[in-house]
């Protein structure tokens, strides 16, 4: 819903056509309301936080509100209560009564499909391919719309772990300079679940890790947001 919800934002500011704003707010608002006890989530609770700023930002661009910020930086500081000294921001499941994708309980149902890339809450992986790509983005127009410091520093912080944790390689250059599913931010080494089929330690995704990543870092170069890009 988070990514529509963004883009119809962004219709709505070149066209003023109102159900663009309308039904997006009440789509956000709805979700502020049921924040965040009966949210739905699937592989993290914090995934779910990350693609939730990129809407609440772009909303206080078309309609600047107190409640509109006081949600941004309330989900904004649910998600880094998770963020590691090394920028990386740990995996982190939420209530199983409402989770899609939980921590298998059993034999039976380990690697029985996609899953979480934790066991437990606390365990040190974070997840490039759903949290750390879409919580750079949200940060950084966060910043953008808001002029608020916190989450320039909290994107800053990724930025470093994100750069550190490139792959490199002269053995394999068809994955250098690339960023893989995941991280073990204890260990420092690139990570993966066996019981999260289909996802081995070296895979990479071009499109939703990749293009986000470089995407931010090179906003960041430009000092320009992507909101003002798309302008």
């Amino acid at each position: 819903q988070a990514y529509p919800w963004a883009m119809f934002l962004w219709a709505f500011s070149k066209t003023s056509h109102t159900p663009f704003l309308e039904r997006c707010e009440k789509g956000i608002l709805l979700s502020v309301e049921a924040y965040p006890n009966q949210w739905r989530w699937s592989n993290s609770i914090t995934s779910q936080q990350a693609r939730f700023l990129l809407p609440l930002a772009w909303l206080i661009r078309v309609k600047d509100t107190p409640e509109a910020r006081k949600a941004l930086r309330q989900v904004a500081q649910d998600l880094l209560s998770h963020q590691h000294a090394s920028g990386a921001i740990a995996e982190w499941t939420g209530p199983r009564a409402t989770g899609i994708q939980v921590p298998p309980t059993s034999n039976e149902k380990y690697g029985a499909g996609e899953g979480t890339l934790i066991q437990e809450n606390g365990d040190p992986a974070t997840d490039l391919l759903y949290t750390m790509n879409f919580s750079f983005i949200g940060l950084h127009e966060a910043h953008a719309s808001t002029g608020e410091v916190f989450y320039k520093e909290a994107a800053d912080r990724i930025a470093q772990f994100l750069v550190r944790a490139q792959v490199h390689s002269e053995a394999h250059p068809q994955f250098h300079g690339a960023w893989y599913r995941a991280f073990d931010f204890k260990n420092w080494d690139y990570w993966a679940s066996n019981s999260d089929s289909g996802w081995g330690a070296w895979c990479t995704e071009s499109g939703w890790s990749q293009s986000w990543i470089t995407t931010v870092l090179s906003l960041r170069l430009r000092n320009q947001s992507l909101w003002e890009v798309l302008q």
